[in-house]
């Protein structure tokens, strides 16, 4: 180097760095900017999210309402406050549709776009289970946990949801959301047993068991 031209030493010693930090720069953008994507899909997720919300929320209004139903004896009374509830929940599931189907999806993740197409799948077979607790062809525990098991799969696609915003800095409070979901679910449940319970004319051991765990599951989330 002793033989180049001093201008030229100066050149190298300056330019060496400028490259470096140059490279540095770039890496760090890149991962900046991949970290930026990552953070806006998870917002959008959150934001369609509150479709499926709102269902689960009518479902569990209308879990309630069965129960309620059958422990009326299947009653003129309680059946049109029931039409009332799932008129509600069919709006709710229109909302939830129409997201669904409106390219709002797009780039959402394998997994949870399957999750989705389940509680899509549940919804269709809404009606068919309506026209059989109508009628009382299904017992009253069927007609509840049917109800139920949506709710679960829902609660599982959101689930799905808290893996992709690993790396966010927004997945602690995505699983603080879940568990106030959860929590609620178990509200909703011990609302669906404590309607038909309470039009007995005595509580049932089992019933009572099984209210006194929703109520801890509940205040466990």
């Amino acid at each position: 180097l002793s033989s180049l031209p001093i201008a030229v030493r100066i050149a190298a010693a300056v330019i060496a760095p400028m490259i470096g930090f140059a490279v540095f720069a770039s890496i760090n953008a890149i991962d900046s900017q991949r970290d930026a994507a990552r953070v806006q899909l998870v917002s959008e997720i959150v934001d369609f999210t509150h479709y499926s919300a709102d269902v689960m929320y009518e479902l569990q209004r209308e879990r309630g309402r069965t129960a309620g139903y059958f422990g009326s004896g299947r009653s003129a009374q309680t059946l049109q406050a029931l039409e009332t509830q799932r008129a509600a929940t069919d709006v709710a599931v229109a909302e939830f549709s129409r997201a669904l189907t409106s390219g709002e999806t797009d780039g959402f993740g394998e997994a949870f776009l399957d999750s989705l197409a389940v509680i899509r799948a549940d919804l269709d077979g809404l009606a068919a289970h309506r026209q059989a607790v109508t009628s009382g062809s299904v017992s009253a525990g069927e007609a509840t946990s049917a109800y139920t098991h949506i709710v679960e799969d829902i609660l599982k696609g959101y689930a799905e949801e808290t893996h992709l915003a690993e790396g966010t800095g927004l997945i602690e409070e995505m699983i603080a959301l879940l568990n106030l979901y959860e929590a609620t679910e178990m509200a909703g449940r011990e609302r669906a047993v404590g309607a038909r319970a309470f039009n007995l004319t005595e509580m049932e051991r089992d019933a009572h068991i099984r209210l006194l765990s929703l109520q801890e599951s509940q205040n466990t989330f």
